[in-house]
């Protein structure tokens, strides 16, 4: 019985962060929340919350104009996920999938616990190469290697919500929707965003980027002006030039680093960008 399983240790792991300070909470929720939800558990969960999101065509419009485009960013996902070494073994039990949002307004990607990741078109078009790209989607992969969503849903909502949605309650699917509109799951602590973007820098290497990209596409949108969402998803996070310099710093310690021109695969993404340019 599912209720089984919620016991009171669970119970008093999820009110952690009420009685803690927030970064002593997330360190014990880091090494307690694969007790609370085991990685088939997340992938059902995310499974649930990732159909709750492509059911709402109005707010996250799937792309579906030219299947190159999409099966591009599949091709990009599905390196970084081969190059991942923080989670390996979820590989036999995640489906990792990766999906285009058509929305050309907003510079975007997020991901949700169970192996599902979004990149908006927005984001795409203010691209200059694939390795601004592959730079997004490792991080974004890297918050599901790390768990960072379902730490964030266990501490936010508690386990039994959690269990709900893996359940596939109806009034916890409903809540989904609603936790889906806020974009929580994207309101990461400065300690998860740090650590997405160190693994997601080693992912982009493993996969032979060169891992400057990362930076480039922040700096980018910083030039421009814009706000960096993936990066900034609410005020307490580090600012944009904080997260570049230690991204840079990372990279300038990482001897096995190709930082060649080719490894950017501006000519790849060119055609790509192209296709969105003239939808």
């Amino acid at each position: 019985m599912r209720r089984s399983l919620v016991v009171p240790v669970l119970a008093a792991a999820s009110a952690l962060p009420l009685l803690l300070s927030c970064e002593t909470a997330e360190k014990i929720m880091d090494v307690v929340t694969p007790f609370l939800i085991s990685d088939q558990q997340e992938y059902e969960m995310g499974n649930n919350f990732y159909s709750q999101i492509v059911a709402d065509s109005v707010s996250y419009r799937l792309y579906k104009k030219n299947a190159q485009v999409v099966s591009y960013i599949r091709g990009i996902g599905s390196s970084v996920v081969a190059h991942q070494t923080d989670r390996p073994e979820v590989s036999d039990t995640f489906e990792y999938n990766f999906d285009v949002i058509d929305n050309d307004t907003v510079v975007n990607a997020f991901a949700i616990p169970g192996g599902h990741v979004f990149v908006y078109t927005g984001l795409l078009l203010n691209a200059s190469n694939e390795a601004e790209v592959a730079g997004v989607i490792s991080h974004e992969v890297s918050h599901i290697t790390k768990r960072h969503g379902a730490q964030k849903l266990v501490e936010s909502y508690g386990i039994d919500f959690c269990m709900d949605l893996i359940f596939g309650d109806s009034t916890a699917l409903r809540s989904a929707m609603d936790i889906a509109t806020g974009m929580l799951f994207l309101k990461f602590s400065r300690e998860n965003e740090y650590e997405a973007d160190s693994s997601g820098l080693s992912y982009m290497i493993n996969c032979g980027y060169n891992p400057t990209g990362m930076v480039t596409f922040f700096q980018s949108l910083q030039d421009s002006g814009g706000t960096p969402k993936v990066f900034e998803a609410f005020s307490t996070h580090p600012n944009t030039a904080d997260r570049i310099a230690a991204v840079n710093t990372m990279i300038s310690g990482n001897s096995s680093a190709n930082l060649s021109d080719t490894a950017l695969y501006a000519s790849r993404f060119a055609p790509i960008k192209t296709i969105l340019q003239n939808d």
